[in-house]
Order: structure tokens, then sequence, then C-alpha cells
């Protein structure tokens, strides 16, 4: 993380984060939809340990025509993304996944283009569907 990363000022945030993944009963094996539920929970657990700042967000993954080839759901706190259900996607990605926010789409694009034909992915707190 850079000197410029709000969560260098607030150690509180850094605290509250490390203390939901290790309290959390996060699944051991992801699978498809879990996200849909645990990304809203370490959302929800963070703003119970008053980081206002985390938010749910969705992973939209397209292919070459720019079609989406799946949607993911994490939560990101300023430029970091907290996904505790990616290793869905490949077991070589980690279980309690915490990436600044270009390192996470790269390595997703990289573990996930092959079996599902992405070539990009953005993140936002707009549903893509609707």
């Amino acid at each position: 993380m850079t000197d410029d990363n709000p969560l260098f000022a607030e150690p509180h945030t850094s605290s509250a984060i490390i203390d939901v993944l290790a309290r959390e009963a996060l699944p051991e094996h992801p699978v498809d939809g879990d996200c849909l539920v645990w990304a809203d929970r370490i959302t929800e657990a963070l703003h119970e340990r008053n980081v206002p700042a985390a938010e749910t967000v969705w992973v939209v993954a397209k292919d070459p025509d720019g079609a989406i080839v799946y949607l993911h759901k994490a939560t990101r706190v300023y430029s970091l993304i907290i996904d505790c259900t990616a290793r869905q996607f490949s077991p070589k990605l980690p279980p309690r996944w915490l990436a600044e926010e270009p390192n996470y789409i790269e390595a997703m694009v990289r573990e996930t283009s092959r079996p599902t034909g992405a070539i990009a992915i953005t993140i936002t707190t707009e549903n893509p569907l609707w």
C-alpha cells in the first residue's frame, strides 16, 4: 500500500479489517453465489466497527466483445479490496484477500481469463444489470 493510502492515517480502520477477517467464520470452499452474502456481511461488520468508508462493490468481468462473463461482489475500503470468496474462481487466489484495487483487478483477470474469457474488470457500486 502506498503512503498516501488513508488506511495509514486511520489505524482504527486497519485494525477493524484485521479483526473482522480474523473473527468471521468465512467459507472454506466458496461457491457461486457466496459473494452475495459474504461481501455484504464483511461490509456490515466493518460498519459496526465504525468504518464508514466500507462499501460493497460489484466486480464486473467482460469478454473481448464487452459482454459480461461474470459478476462478483466484494468489499472496498478506500482503494483496498477485501474478498473472501474469490477462491471460487481459482485456488491460487487467497482465502482472505486484501489487495489494492489495481492489483486485485490484475490478479482477477489473470486467474479468471482462461476459464471465463474475461479480459477486463471494472469495479462499481452500481449493479451493472439495472
